[in-house]
């Protein structure tokens, strides 16, 4: 016997994949192990990366040209500035670029 033929029986006899079966198919869903061994369906929305203020999507909708970077105001809010060439970085009271 095969250690994969080994693994697929004892997987048979543990109930895994009786659970898995049981759990059926919902679209927007996947099968996840929770504390008990078992499998229950949860929102792929869930997985990954959240962005609850949405700052990653302002982050990707804006265009850097040559010399610039990004800062944040009081507010969070991102902002492009453009940078002169051949001077140091100088802030002002706010902590904003001079």
């Amino acid at each position: 016997m095969t250690a994969q033929t080994t693994t697929l029986i004892e997987l048979l006899g543990n109930g895994v994949l009786t659970n898995l079966a049981e759990l059926g198919v919902e679209e927007g869903k996947t099968p996840v192990g929770n504390a008990s061994g078992q499998y229950e369906l949860k929102p792929t929305s869930g997985f990954g990366l959240q962005d609850p203020t949405g700052s990653l999507g302002k982050l990707a909708s804006l265009t850097l040209a040559a010399r610039q970077i990004l800062q944040t105001d009081e507010n969070g809010a991102l902002k492009a500035l453009a940078l002169a060439a051949n001077k140091f970085l100088r802030t002002d009271a706010n902590g904003d670029l001079a």
